[in-house]
């Protein structure tokens, strides 16, 4: 088991922010040095698990293979308990936690690091 945690908060949209991708791409990087990470998608971070009417963006696209990439790895993902238009086979094959926002809270104030977008 992991020594450290690291908890990922994305509050930004997938389909907007390059922040957000590079969180991501940061998460998956942090997992080959034996670091457990958690990943909280809060307010426009959800979007990652909507369905969006727009064309595929590049930066949502490599968002969404990280967050298959940690899923793979076992890392653990979360989003807060308001969701709206779910992209169903997205989220059933990440089968994401679901937490209210004062457990997510919680929980990131026992990690060892943070890092919010």
């Amino acid at each position: 088991m992991a020594e450290k945690k690291i908890g990922l908060i994305i509050r930004k949209s997938p389909y907007t922010s390059l922040e957000a991708v590079e969180a991501m791409r940061m998460g998956v990087g942090l997992t080959i040095r034996d670091i457990e990470v958690y990943v909280f998608l809060l307010e426009d971070g959800l979007k990652a698990l909507e369905k969006d009417g727009s064309k595929k963006k590049s930066a949502e696209l490599i968002f969404k293979k990280h967050l298959e990439t940690l899923n793979e790895l076992g890392q653990t993902l979360v989003a807060e308990s308001r969701l709206e238009k779910i992209d169903e086979e997205f989220y059933w094959k990440l089968n994401p936690d679901i937490w209210s926002r004062d457990r997510i809270f919680n929980f990131i104030a026992r990690c060892d690091g943070v890092v919010v977008v």
